[in-house]
C-alpha cells in the first residue's frame, strides 16, 4: 500500500509539473490575436485621453472666444463708424469720389488688422499673428517693387484729390491735350477733347506736368494776330480796330488792346487780345470767328491791306 500512495503521489506530481507546459503552449498559439486586442486597447485609450484633453482645453478656451468675437464684433462696428466719417469728411475737401473710397477702404483694412491681430492675441496665437504679418510684409514689398508705376499713379491720384487743381467738368489743358475733365480715379484723369474723343491720362502725367485750368478764372483770353502792308497808316489801323471790336455783341465791355510786335517779312506784325466772359469752347470758336469777320470787314471799308507773303525769287540764267 505504502508504494502504490508513492507511485500515485509521483504521477500526481508530474501532471502538476506538466500543467502550466500545456497551458503555456496553449497560451503561444494565439499571440497575433492578442497583440492586436492590446494594440487597438492602447489607441483607444490614447485617443480617449487626448480627446479628454482637447475637451478640457476648449472649455478653458471658452471666456477666450467669447471675448474674441466680442472684439471681431466691435472691429466690425468701429471700422463701418471709422469709414462712413472719413467719407464725409473726405467728399468736403475733394471731389475724387474713387480716390476717397479708396482711401476709406484702406482705413478701413488697417482698422480691421488691427482686430484681428487683438482677437488672436486673445486666443493666445501671437506667434500666428506674426507670421501672417511677416508674410503680409514680405507679399508687399515685392507688390511695390512689381507695379511701382501702378504704386506711383494711386499716390498721385491721392495728391491731386486734396490739392484739387481742378474738378468734373473743368477745361483744362495738360501734357499737350486740351479738353473737359470726365472722370478721375486712382489710377488716371480723363479728358473729353474738342472732338468728343477721350483722353486718358497717367495721374503722375498730370501732377508732374503744367496745368492750364481755364475754369478757374471763369474768363478766356481771345488773341488774334494779323499783318499789315508797310505803308498802311498804323495809328489810323490801331482805332479802326478797336472800334470795330468794341461794336460786337460777344466782346465783354473791357479794354481792348492792341500791339505792333515785329517787322515781318512782308507786313508789320500786330496782335489784338481780350478778354471773353466764358469758358465754353463753343463760345470762344464763335468769339473768336466773330472778330476776324469784323476785322477783315473793318479793313476792307478803310482800305487797310492785309499782305500776302512776298517771296522773290532769283534765278541765273546761263
Amino acid at each position: 500500500m505504502l508504494q502504490i500512495s508513492k507511485v500515485i503521489a509521483q504521477a500526481a506530481d508530474s501532471l502538476s509539473s506538466t500543467a502550466p507546459a500545456t497551458a503555456t503552449l496553449e497560451e503561444g498559439t494565439r499571440p497575433p490575436f492578442d497583440n492586436l486586442r492590446d494594440s487597438f486597447s492602447r489607441s483607444t485609450d490614447k485617443a480617449t485621453s487626448e480627446l479628454s484633453g482637447y475637451t478640457t482645453t476648449v472649455w478653458e478656451m471658452i471666456p477666450s472666444i467669447i471675448i474674441s468675437i466680442l472684439v471681431l464684433i466691435l472691429t466690425y462696428i468701429l471700422m463701418r463708424g471709422i469709414t462712413n466719417y472719413l467719407n464725409r469728411a473726405l467728399d468736403r475737401f475733394s471731389n475724387n469720389i474713387a480716390v476717397n473710397r479708396t482711401l476709406t477702404g484702406f482705413a478701413g483694412i488697417i482698422v480691421a488688422i488691427i482686430g484681428i491681430s487683438i482677437a488672436l492675441s486673445v486666443l493666445h496665437l501671437d506667434k500666428a499673428v506674426s507670421s501672417v504679418l511677416a508674410g503680409a510684409g514680405l507679399i508687399g514689398l515685392a507688390l511695390g517693387f512689381a507695379f511701382q508705376d501702378i504704386t506711383v499713379n494711386l499716390i498721385s491720384g491721392v495728391i491731386i484729390a486734396f490739392k484739387t487743381p481742378f474738378k468734373i467738368n473743368d477745361l483744362v489743358e495738360s501734357n499737350g491735350y486740351f479738353g473737359r475733365i470726365k472722370e478721375m480715379n486712382f489710377r488716371s484723369v480723363m479728358l473729353e477733347d474738342r472732338n468728343g474723343q477721350w483722353i486718358i491720362l497717367p495721374n503722375r502725367a498730370v501732377l508732374q506736368e503744367p496745368i492750364i485750368n481755364y475754369s478757374q478764372l471763369k474768363r478766356r483770353r481771345i488773341t488774334i494776330d494779323l499783318g499789315l502792308a508797310y505803308d498802311t497808316n498804323l495809328e489810323e489801323a490801331r482805332k479802326v480796330t478797336i472800334k470795330a471790336l468794341e461794336e460786337l455783341d460777344v466782346v465783354p465791355d473791357q479794354h481792348i488792346e492792341f500791339f505792333y510786335t515785329e517787322f515781318g517779312d512782308s507786313s508789320i506784325n500786330a496782335s489784338v487780345r481780350y478778354w471773353l466772359n466764358a469758358v465754353q469752347q463753343d463760345d470762344f470758336l464763335h468769339a473768336q470767328s466773330e472778330t476776324i469777320i469784323a476785322i477783315q470787314k473793318c479793313y476792307k471799308e478803310h482800305g487797310i491791306e492785309i499782305p500776302f507773303p512776298i517771296r522773290t525769287i532769283i534765278s541765273n540764267k546761263t
